[in-house]
């Protein structure tokens, strides 16, 4: 916490606390506001975006479990599909801090988790439909990888930023994240 942190000056931890607080009600952590707690409980949009985050890690899950076996079928031995599922996992944390960057710097979430999530839908769409060429084939599983990946690491950020305090940030977090 900031207010608590040795190595901020007392002016930078104000300014810490005031950025942090901009877009909430003002408690500091140490508050338990049991209206915030019904209020969480009552928020549609932690509801949807428990689904969008379940939808995206279902997709994740996928991908993670099956990567070395899609890899298998474009026709590569064992040792070969294992070590070919480094790189899509590599431009995935690439595409991760690009996006997540730009998210931030742009304060625009929501278009740059819609893009990932694209991103991601064109690579299973290109993997279920091309049937020859590996070359797309594996293009497409850099798709799949970079979009769910993303799509994930700004689903959390952006729910949790626009929750508002930190009693409803406590409370809505954990309930987005097991929603479905």
């Amino acid at each position: 916490r900031p207010e608590s942190t040795k190595y901020l000056t007392e002016e930078e931890r104000k300014i810490a606390v005031d950025r942090m607080n901009r877009s909430g009600s003002g408690d500091t952590g140490a508050v338990v506001n049991k209206s915030h707690i019904k209020a969480a409980f009552l928020d549609w949009r932690i509801y949807l975006g428990g689904v969008i985050y379940f939808g995206a890690n279902c997709a994740l899950a996928s991908i993670s479990a099956f990567l070395p076996t899609i890899i298998k079928t474009f026709g590569y031995t064992n040792a070969i599909a294992q070590l070919l599922t480094v790189p899509p996992y590599a431009c995935a944390a690439v595409m991760l801090t690009l996006f997540a960057y730009s998210s931030d710097r742009l304060q625009s979430r929501g278009f740059f988790m819609a893009a990932s999530s694209s991103i991601a839908g064109i690579g299973y769409i290109l993997l279920l439909t091309v049937l020859q060429n590996v070359h797309v084939k594996y293009f497409a599983v850099f798709c799949i990888c970079g979009g769910t990946y993303t799509t994930i690491g700004i689903a959390i950020a952006w729910f949790a930023h626009n929750l508002g305090s930190e009693t409803k940030k406590a409370t809505g977090i954990p309930m987005f994240m097991g929603a479905p």
